[in-house]
């Protein structure tokens, strides 16, 4: 049988509307083209992504959806997975153990088949995303989705990020460089080099890539923190030295001098006003979002410490990936000439 996820792919542009400068200017325009028509042609070229489905080895294969009447840089429209799976062989491949359970409790093997692949990609899906976020930098997103297998459906809901505005700062300022990578490649590396598909991180580059999934749908301004623990899971290396030199040090190493030093100890200095109850921040329940202080909160202390925190934890994941590497390791060397 065939599992098709179909998922509404967001506009990349969807943040125009909001006024915000990057959204006003002619090489935006451009940069989210020429990564748009980058996307557009690796799934052209027939993107297929290995996978296992309840231990049963498959591929994904993505394709956009030819119903669209136009398919480019400003419409992506639908985009459909296509997963041909071997229904029996996966029921076949629950233990006895399993299988007696099922009927202990009255469970139809081809029904828990049908609901536990269903629910497998699904999972599959929200790791796309993080897959294309490092690959695509804020261009893979979607508003909705849902998964068919036979008469067998799930509705799932949208992932959003603010990675795209992190990226095109990224290119204006030129530090640090996030760079457009290949999804096939971003995927084996997460398969090879990582625990990712676990759930649960096993080592600092792990942690890292665990906190980046917090940059999805966020909630309740956490995403600030996971950033942060992100970055001091793969930098903080050497208990000699502060973390905040480290990161400075480290960063200098990877990206080449740090334009604005200060957005460093910016960053931590609102962390740390944050988490000791030192900074205002609005009521879950009433934000007061039309106020100025909200504004203040929002643009000059939790939005711009987030974007120079996410900012650093995407390029240097990326850094891992076109290393093809699982751990970061540093040397110092002196020289007498």
């Amino acid at each position: 049988m065939n599992i098709k996820a179909e998922i509404m792919i967001l506009h990349p542009l969807r943040y125009r509307a909001f006024g915000t400068k990057y959204y006003q200017q002619e090489w935006v325009t451009t940069t989210i083209k020429d990564m748009t028509e980058k996307f557009i042609q690796e799934i052209n070229d027939g993107l297929t992504l290995p996978i296992a489905i309840l231990k049963n080895n498959t591929v994904a294969k993505f394709k956009l959806d030819n119903r669209q009447t136009r398919i480019d840089w400003r419409d992506l429209g639908i985009c459909t997975i296509d997963i041909d799976i071997d229904l029996e062989k996966v029921s076949n491949s629950f233990s006895d153990k399993e299988k007696k359970e099922f009927e202990e409790y009255n469970i139809d093997l081809q029904v828990i088949t049908k609901e536990l692949c269903c629910d497998e990609v699904k999972s599959y899906l929200y790791d796309f995303c993080v897959a294309f976020c490092l690959a695509y930098p804020g261009l893979f997103e979607f508003g909705s989705a849902e998964i068919t297998l036979g008469e067998y459906k799930i509705p799932i809901g949208g992932c959003f990020s603010t990675v795209q505005e992190v990226y095109l700062q990224s290119v204006e300022q030129k530090w640090p460089e996030i760079s457009v990578l290949s999804a096939k490649k971003v995927w084996k590396w997460i398969n090879q080099k990582t625990n990712f598909r676990k759930g649960i991180s096993e080592t600092a580059l792990d942690r890292a890539l665990n906190a980046l999934t917090y940059l999805f749908n966020p909630a309740s301004y956490e995403d600030l923190l996971y950033c942060l623990m992100g970055i001091e899971a793969i930098f903080n290396s050497n208990q000699q030295y502060g973390i905040m030199e480290q990161i400075k040090t480290k960063c200098e190493l990877l990206f080449g001098e740090i334009k604005n030093k200060k957005a460093i100890s910016d960053m931590y200095n609102t962390r740390s006003r944050f988490i000791h109850g030192q900074l205002n921040f609005p009521s879950k329940f009433n934000p007061n979002d039309a106020t100025d202080e909200f504004y203040k909160f929002i643009s000059k202390d939790y939005k711009k410490t987030l974007d120079t925190a996410s900012g650093i934890l995407i390029a240097s994941l990326q850094k891992y990936v076109i290393n093809d590497a699982s751990y970061l390791t540093t040397e110092m060397k002196l020289n007498f000439e």
